[in-house]
């Protein structure tokens, strides 16, 4: 075996090898590792573009919620439901902040407007662990004329977006009447609420119609009593919850459990998909380079055709140049891989510590590119394409080894 790989090493990196030989050779080289160095930024950015946007849509409404079992005849948790579920997650250490939750639609009167609103009531102490979105109130948030009214004022967290279309600030104040579907003819009572914080989360939607209020606030707002709509949560690891959901909620029985993927199940199936197309097309154009780099050894090998007849009179076999010309095509596709796969983790290196290239804030959420390294796919496409390697070896080694050797040993060529 080892006397293969060094006769091959010598065929191909010979000294002796004319110039345009050597250009086919490196040409091929060359090609092959810019298409994997392509393959393997084309797998990692799409894998860091999807985790960013997994992560975003998994931060904006809780990573978990835990409801009622029958949502569709009884919307609310009960104090002691919810007593039950904290005791099983606090025993639990994938689990981090959690929260009882109120989920209602509002109607906002913004000076003058009308704007359907959807209000989640959390924890004022748990918003920034669970939405990282701040809804308590401080000194630093609300007018000086406003100080009298510090301890009786209704905080409220709103979108970008929302501000936006109503030129609204931090300190600004508008009312909000609750919708109460099942008495729509009684007169809603309004309340007064003031902006602490305007939040960005990305998407233009939600940050247009959700908002976030305190805890106690929603439930006297909307007449919740000690109940509430459910618990909302976050985990160590948001990303892969559904394939870990056994073994993350095993201690919760007797309440429906829901995910950010459940919530997002369109946009998932989206992120899974939309990538294949790029990295399938470079894949494909990878395999070309691998066989323009085997029909190159081919032309190579034809222009010693004569030389190779003479050696096979001598005591050379067929199946020495056959395995010679398979261990010449797998070196070069080593190689090839090898180099390719350093040059594109250093481009990955210096874009996730540098962040060189840029993208359009204003179409997506981040202003980088983001990166994240997928072993599994890398390491399961260069075994892949070892193995096309091997096998499209076998066309010139195989037309090595039908040679005619009277026919070139009499040929003037």
């Amino acid at each position: 075996m080892f006397q293969f790989i060094k006769i091959s090493l010598n065929q191909i990196f010979s000294t002796y090898r004319k110039t345009n030989n050597k250009f086919i050779i490196y040409f091929g080289m060359t090609s092959l590792l810019i298409c994997i160095c392509a393959l393997t930024l084309a797998i990692c950015f799409s894998k860091g573009f999807s985790d960013q946007i997994r992560l975003k849509l998994s931060s904006i409404d809780g990573h978990y919620r835990i409801t009622s079992l029958y949502h569709n005849y009884n919307n609310y948790l009960h104090l002691e439901d919810v007593n039950n579920i904290v005791l099983a997650i606090e025993q639990d250490s994938q689990f981090l902040s959690y929260s009882s939750y109120t989920e209602d639609y509002a109607l906002a009167n913004i000076s003058g407007k009308s704007e359907g609103l959807l209000i989640y009531g959390v924890d004022s102490n748990k918003a920034l662990d669970i939405f990282d979105i701040d809804i308590s109130v401080s000194e630093k948030t609300l007018n000086y004329n406003d100080r009298s009214q510090f301890e009786n004022i209704n905080s409220i967290s709103i979108g970008s977006k929302l501000a936006e279309n109503h030129n609204l600030g931090i300190g600004d104040h508008f009312f909000i009447f609750p919708i109460d579907i099942e008495n729509i003819d009684n007169l809603p009572v309004a309340e007064k609420f003031q902006i602490v914080n305007i939040f960005n989360s990305g998407f233009s939607e939600y940050d247009e119609s959700v908002c976030f209020i305190d805890l106690q606030t929603s439930r006297s707002l909307f007449n919740y009593g000690s109940k509430s709509s459910g618990i909302i949560g976050v985990v160590k690891d948001p990303i892969h919850i559904d394939r870990d959901f056994d073994d993350v909620f095993k201690n919760i029985e007797g309440y429906r459990i829901t995910t950010w993927i459940d919530r997002h199940q369109s946009m998932v199936t989206w992120l899974d998909a939309y990538s294949d197309p790029i990295v399938f097309i470079i894949f494909s154009i990878t395999i070309l380079a691998i066989l323009n780099m085997s029909l190159s050894l081919w032309i190579l090998t034809q222009d010693r055709l004569k030389e190779i007849a003479i050696l096979l009179t001598i005591g050379f076999t067929k199946i020495k140049f056959f395995l010679s010309i398979v261990f010449q095509n797998i070196i070069l596709t080593f190689v090839s891989i090898m180099f390719g796969g350093m040059m594109s983790f250093l481009i990955l290196y210096f874009q996730y510590r540098y962040q060189l290239i840029k993208i359009s804030e204003d179409i997506y959420f981040i202003n980088y590119l983001p990166v994240s390294i997928d072993y599994v796919s890398i390491l399961n496409c260069y075994g892949l394409l070892f193995l096309i390697s091997f096998l499209i070896s076998f066309f010139p080694a195989w037309k090595l080894y039908s040679l005619n050797i009277i026919e070139y040993i009499n040929s003037d060529d």
